[in-house]
C-alpha cells in the first residue's frame, strides 16, 4: 500500500470523539482490558489515521516493541497497514489497506478497502503481530428512558457482531474513482430508523443496580467474572449454532435462563426502538448490527450484555 485516499464520507470528529487504540501483548489482556502494553493512542481528533510498521508513514506505528519494525515487517505489517476512519455521521470504520498480512477485527479477518464499523472494546490485530489494539470509542452514556432492561444501558460499547461467528461485510464501494497507486474506499451503510432487538444482561458488584430477580441481594461477581461468563455464554451460542441450530432461538433459551433482566421472561426481547429512546451507547451498538447478528460484550452502567439485532 503506498497511498491513502480519504473516503468522501469521511470527516473530522467535532467535537474531538476522545477515541485510542490501546495496546495489548496478549488477546486474552485484550479480552479483559487488563495490563495494557502502553499508554492509548488518540485516534479521534483527525478524519483518518493510518496504522502501519513504518513511523514516517504511518500516524500509529503498529509495534508492540517501539523499536523492532523488522519484527513487524516479518509479521506481515505493511508499511502503511490500515486506517482508522470517522464518518461525518459520527461512526468510526476501520480499513484494511490491502495489507500484506491482513487486518482482523474480534478474530474476523476484513477484506481489502472494505470499511468494518469500530465499536468500543473491539481487538484489532494487524498480521502475525502478537497481541491486539483495542479501540475505545471515548463515548460517555446519553439520554434515554426504556423499560428496566434498556434504559440503564450506558458507558461501553458493542464488541463484535456476529451471524453465526462471522462478520458481516461493509456495502458495496461508493463509485468514486481512486487515482493510481491509491485505494479507494467503499461507503458504509447508513444507519436504520429503528431496530427491534434482544439481550442477556449480567450484572456484577459495581453495576448501577447490581440486585436483580435473579439475586435479589446484589450481584457480587466482579465486572471481569461477568465479562468472563458472558464471553462463555457467547461462546455457548456460536457452538450451538455452528451444530445446525437457529441464532434466535439460543439466544432467546440462553437469556431466559441467565439474563439478570426483567427482559429474561421474553427471551431477552426488548421489542422495536428507535434513536432516543436508549440511552446511546446501547442504541449504538444495537443500530450497528445487521438483523440476525448477535454483538460481542457490551460494557454499561447495567453490567456486562450481548445483544441480537432482531428486526
Amino acid at each position: 500500500m503506498s497511498h491513502f485516499k480519504m473516503p468522501p464520507w469521511a470527516a473530522a470528529p467535532s467535537p474531538p470523539s476522545g477515541a485510542t487504540l490501546v495496546p495489548y501483548a496478549s488477546a486474552a489482556d485484550a479480552a479483559s482490558l487488563s495490563s495494557p502494553l502502553g499508554p492509548p493512542v488518540a485516534v479521534g481528533a483527525r478524519a483518518a489515521y493510518t496504522l502501519g510498521r513504518d513511523a514516517a508513514l504511518a500516524d500509529v506505528p503498529l509495534r508492540l516493541d517501539a523499536a523492532d519494525e523488522a519484527a513487524a515487517a516479518e509479521a506481515g505489517v505493511s508499511r502503511v497497514h490500515a486506517a482508522i476512519v470517522h464518518h461525518r455521521d459520527g461512526r468510526a470504520f476501520v480499513i484494511d489497506l490491502a495489507s500484506r498480512g491482513g487486518t482482523r477485527l474480534a478474530g474476523a479477518p476484513l477484506g481489502a478497502n472494505r470499511p468494518a464499523q469500530l465499536r468500543d472494546g473491539d481487538a484489532l490485530g494487524f498480521g502475525a503481530l502478537p497481541g491486539a489494539f483495542v479501540f475505545r470509542s471515548g463515548g460517555g452514556g446519553g439520554g434515554g428512558g426504556g423499560a428496566e432492561g434498556a434504559g440503564g444501558h450506558a458507558g461501553g460499547g458493542a464488541g463484535a457482531a456476529a451471524r453465526g461467528g462471522e462478520r458481516t461485510a461493509a456495502p458495496a464501494n461508493n463509485g468514486a474513482a481512486a487515482p493510481p497507486g491509491a485505494q479507494a474506499a467503499a461507503a458504509p451503510a447508513a444507519p436504520a430508523a429503528s431496530v427491534r432487538a434482544s439481550h442477556l444482561l449480567l450484572r456484577h458488584a459495581q453495576s448501577r443496580r447490581p440486585a436483580s430477580h435473579r439475586e435479589p441481594n446484589g450481584a457480587t461477581r466482579s465486572p471481569a467474572e461477568a465479562l468472563r461468563d458472558v464471553q462463555a455464554l457467547r461462546a455457548a451460542v456460536l457452538r450451538r449454532v455452528a451444530g445446525g441450530e437457529a441464532l434466535g432461538e439460543v439466544f432467546a433459551e440462553l437469556a431466559a435462563a441467565h439474563s439478570h433482566c426483567s427482559s429474561s421472561k421474553r427471551g431477552g426481547d426488548l421489542g422495536a426502538f428507535g434513536p432516543g429512546q436508549m440511552q446511546r451507547a446501547f442504541e449504538e451498538g444495537a443500530f450497528a448490527l445487521g438483523v440476525g447478528e448477535m454483538s460481542g460484550p457490551v460494557h454499561s452502567d447495567s453490567g456486562v450484555h450481548l445483544i441480537l439485532r432482531t428486526g
